[in-house]
């Protein structure tokens, strides 16, 4: 899968199911098992948001190229948006905010190598508060 990806530069991806899509079709003899492989075990690709918040399948090598010419203005609009968020809850300082809940993110993620959205959002409370929007 990673020779699909590179012979394309990356695999886009609009929802989960078009990894594999995108996959089977350049790969000779695709198997699920080998691309879950790839991205899971041997993490020789990763997924990331770059342009228009699409996802994208990367090897990790690329990825840096990718992230320089797509994804920081995408990073950049997000943050903007997380901050407009935080502010929707009552937070009185969006931006500081924010930076507490990603350095708490940050050391769950360290203390334990890896962990699914709802493993972080039980141990960063910030993580799990919802805000209601378009109300009416």
């Amino acid at each position: 899968m990673t020779e699909a990806a590179r012979g394309v530069v990356c695999l886009h991806a609009t929802d989960p199911a078009t990894v594999y899509l995108s996959s089977w079709v350049r790969m000779a003899e695709p198997s699920f098992e080998h691309i879950e492989c790839e991205l899971y075990e041997e993490r020789q690709l990763i997924r990331m948001l770059a342009m228009r918040r699409t996802m994208f399948i990367v090897a990790v090598d690329e990825a840096p190229t990718l992230h320089a010419a797509a994804s920081l203005d995408v990073a950049r609009n997000e943050r903007r948006r997380n901050e407009q968020l935080a502010a929707m809850l009552g937070v009185e300082d969006p931006a500081a905010w924010l930076r507490d809940a990603e350095a708490a993110t940050i050391e769950i993620l360290e203390e334990r190598g890896e962990a699914t959205a709802q493993e972080l959002s039980r141990a960063v409370p910030a993580l799990a508060r919802k805000v209601r929007v378009n109300v009416g």
